[in-house]
């Protein structure tokens, strides 16, 4: 079994688990495999998910990416007061 079809196995795993963010994070390393692929237009091989995974970590850890992160908590805790 080849990197991508294990990730798509968790990602039917966290479903049927209920797992919402762990399913969020497996969707969201899906969708930068596939748009990879779009890009380069050929399937990719563990080697190249495995440095999508790479840049998408360090983008997760990198200050880029946490206006993404307070928006999406801000969508699941939104404020009392409407305006």
């Amino acid at each position: 079994m080849g990197l991508k079809e294990q990730i798509n196995e968790d990602m039917k795993a966290a479903m049927k688990a209920r797992q919402s963010e762990r399913l969020s994070a497996l969707r969201l390393l899906i969708a930068a495999v596939r748009q990879k692929e779009i890009d380069e237009r050929k399937v990719l091989d563990d080697l190249a998910v495995v440095s999508v995974i790479e840049r998408l970590s360090a983008a997760i850890r990198s200050s880029t990416f946490r206006p993404l992160a307070a928006l999406t908590w801000w969508k699941r805790n939104p404020p009392s007061w409407s305006c």
